[in-house]
């Protein structure tokens, strides 16, 4: 199923399954942040079409970080640039079954990671604002998306709606991953659009209260 998250242009195609949410980002360029798993592409190419796009049309995809049911999508789009952290992408293009998760997965496809962010280095996709924000903890190389002017925050497996991701898999930490909550705590943003399972809208006031509970959760 796809939807349309807030506005033009921001659609979230829901995860079946164990495979991640996949977000549609259709501006001067067609873009996805994640692309789920490589048994999911029906799925993924069913809302790409209902939106009246072809795979040939995605120039991009940015990865929140690098387990195989967020990138096995990418066997729709050879041409596109495919982005990572540095960490997870090395590993990724290693074809690590251990760090990717891929072993668990009868297979997984892996793609050629080309691109690897800057944190301080805007992302090319106009009209969208996106800004980077590392956020170690479900992997060392994990990212969140911020758009400030739609007031949206991609959080990948980082943040869920009422959970966090794990940080008992390879290069995961506890630590990390309550220091990354604090800085997604600060940002100013009324829709989680996480990794797995449904979105969360409302004020940001409740949205830094279900981090606070998240925090308190883990001690």
């Amino acid at each position: 199923m796809v939807e349309q998250v807030v506005g033009p242009g921001v659609y979230c195609v829901y995860s079946t399954g164990p495979s991640s949410n996949s977000y549609i980002l259709a501006g001067k360029k067609i873009a996805l942040i994640d692309s789920g798993l490589k048994e999911n592409t029906p799925n993924l190419l069913n809302s790409l079409k209902g939106l009246g796009l072809e795979p040939g049309q995605v120039s991009a995809v940015f990865h929140t970080h690098g387990h195989c049911d967020h990138f096995g999508g990418d066997s729709l789009f050879p041409d596109a640039e495919v982005w990572m952290h540095v960490h997870d992408g090395s590993l990724v293009n290693a074809r690590d079954q251990d760090f990717s998760a891929g072993r668990y997965f009868q297979g997984a496809f892996f793609p050629h990671v080309n691109r690897y962010y800057v944190e301080s280095e805007p992302l090319p996709l106009r009209p969208f604002n996106l800004r980077l924000l590392f956020s170690p903890g479900h992997t060392q190389g994990s990212v969140c998306f911020f758009e400030p002017e739609k007031r949206l925050l991609f959080s990948g497996d980082t943040l869920f709606a009422d959970a966090v991701g794990r940080w008992d898999l390879p290069s995961g930490s506890l630590v990390d991953l309550q220091a990354s909550l604090r800085k997604i705590r600060a940002l100013d943003f009324d829709a989680l659009l996480p990794g797995h399972g449904p979105l969360r809208r409302e004020p940001r006031e409740r949205q830094k209260q279900a981090i606070d509970e998240r925090l308190a959760e883990l001690g």
